[in-house]
């Protein structure tokens, strides 16, 4: 199990479903998984929608962040899933 987020998950998705994309990010675990295993291997679910439009811009990333951390300590991923998600986070440097 994989906990993310995302301000655009349109573009979020963009990324998965791109061969070119998923072939050019080799560092990334879940791209090379998916190219392994295939997307048929995989699932999304969402589960929460966040209503952006009242956060001032400044303060959408530190919420965010805040409700995926919420969703990882209530879901309790085993560890090696929280280490697989901070190095995904810090090799895309971004939401």
């Amino acid at each position: 199990m994989y906990v993310g987020s995302s301000v655009d998950l349109y573009r979020r998705l963009k990324y998965y479903y791109s061969k070119v994309n998923l072939t050019r990010n080799t560092k990334s675990k879940i791209y090379n998984a998916i190219l392994h295993h295939g997307h048929s291997a995989f699932s999304l679910t969402i589960i929460e929608y966040i209503d952006l439009t009242n956060l001032p811009k400044d303060k959408i990333k530190n919420f965010i962040l805040g409700r995926e951390q919420y969703y990882i300590n209530f879901i309790k991923p085993f560890p090696q899933e929280v280490k697989f998600f901070l190095e995904e986070f810090q090799l895309l440097g971004r939401i």
